[in-house]
């Protein structure tokens, strides 16, 4: 799910782009993309986080357990090995446009930055996940995956929280610039 998240998220990022090739901020279209754009984030985070506080829960012996297949590491496995290496592949092409043009401080582009970054480190998390579970036998293996997603879900909030005062100052630039009399 997280993927047609990043993927709807990064369209809206990519028109903006696009549209700003004329020179000007568009700082509405930024302020409208940059706005949905974090709000899914959060709102994907929040609904995934709540599902893993609940195992966590059940994990702690605060919750009855409900039955729930163990997590497969080697299914885990594949699946963070190829998104490691996509998400390394988007966060070179961040680092090097960024080199050229400096669009890491566009409210825009730290957005679409944000998302990638958090598929990063789902995906990162996921691979020690699914080591551990390989590697070290680890018995519990559900419980890993939800404290590693309880993890995860922390840092994309404070990831966003970031994004949304970069937000904030943009919204307030664009409201006090002086408009021209027409």
């Amino acid at each position: 799910m997280h993927v047609c998240r990043f993927a709807a998220a990064s369209q809206g990022n990519i028109v903006v782009e696009c549209r700003k090739r004329d020179g000007e901020t568009h700082a509405i279209s930024q302020l409208i993309i940059v706005a949905m754009s974090l709000g899914l984030l959060c709102f994907f985070t929040a609904d995934a986080m709540k599902e893993s506080w609940s195992t966590v829960q059940v994990c702690r012996g605060k919750k009855d357990a409900e039955d729930e297949d163990d997590v497969n590491g080697w299914i885990t496995l594949g699946f963070a090995l190829g998104g490691v290496g996509f998400d390394l592949m988007c966060l070179l092409e961040f680092y090097k446009s960024n080199k050229k043009t400096g669009s890491g401080k566009s409210v825009n582009m730290f957005s679409a930055f944000l998302h990638v970054s958090a598929d990063f480190l789902r995906s990162s998390t996921t691979l020690v996940m699914s080591l551990m579970i390989l590697l070290c036998k680890v018995d519990s293996s559900t419980c890993i995956d939800a404290y590693s997603s309880v993890f995860i879900g922390v840092t994309i909030f404070a990831g966003a929280f970031v994004g949304f005062f970069k937000w904030i100052k943009l919204l307030i630039t664009f409201v006090c610039k002086e408009r021209p009399e027409k």
